[in-house]
């Protein structure tokens, strides 16, 4: 899964590698330990072209009824996107990229007689950001408020990457982006090739165990430190 990402939003970087126009969300601030149900900046289409729009993480459909409120996934399986009613329209109408400094994730390792969990930063080194495939909705609350959120995509791990876990985002190549933000391209022999892409190396490296506190949203969240392990790639 993706449960923790980094996201420094830079408007020069961002307007590069997505074609983005216009500014940076209101009050948009660095995030250095994003974490579900917080705001982030995504890039959809619009009318002009390529835009940031700000969302919660947490997809919340649109049929959902004030009231009635059901989860709030912040993954989408690649394999059953199709098939999920809360996916499948945003599949075909509503697809974004999340911008990502890159993302954590844990891994068990020995500590004395028991073992710890050790986060890993993973990252592009040659590249802004990784180009995470997401959805986005926005839910009404009945009473005239809206609100937009969004899911990462999920694909099987690599081999490498299965020492930590089992799923990773999808990553797009920077050749794909701009197919997957498409409105013209909505039907299953469109999208299948994109969603079976993302098996893109990225490089990762430990990092302080004050990652797994929420509440930590510092630079230091994404400093290497040292351990035995070295930098690997996927």
């Amino acid at each position: 899964m993706c449960g923790r990402f980094v996201q420094k939003i830079e408007r020069r970087a961002v307007q590069d590698q997505f074609g983005v126009t216009g500014d940076v969300p209101v009050d948009w601030r660095p995030r250095y330990n994003l974490a579900p149900g917080q705001p982030a900046a995504l890039v959809v289409e619009g009318r002009h072209g390529p835009r940031l729009e700000a969302a919660v993480w947490g997809l919340i459909p649109a049929w959902t009824k004030p009231g009635h409120m059901v989860s709030k996934p912040i993954n989408a399986r690649v394999e059953s996107v199709w098939a999920k009613p809360s996916f499948r329209n945003p599949l075909r109408y509503r697809r974004c990229l999340i911008p990502a400094n890159g993302f954590y994730e844990w891994k068990r390792v020995p500590q004395g007689r028991a073992t710890a969990k050790q986060p890993y930063f993973f990252c592009l080194p040659d590249t802004p950001y990784l180009a995470l495939a997401g959805l986005w909705d926005v839910w009404s609350d009945g009473e005239g408020g809206e609100v937009f959120t969004f899911t990462i995509i999920t694909r099987p791990a690599n081999h490498a990457m299965q020492s930590f876990h089992d799923r990773m985002p999808l990553i797009l190549q920077q050749s794909e982006t701009a197919a997957w933000l498409d409105h013209q391209r909505f039907r299953p022999a469109d999208l299948q090739p994109l969603l079976a892409a993302g098996d893109v190396k990225v490089q990762h490296y430990p990092v302080s165990p004050q990652v797994n506190r929420v509440t930590c949203d510092t630079p230091a969240c994404m400093e290497r430190i040292s351990v035995a392990e070295q930098t690997t790639w996927i």
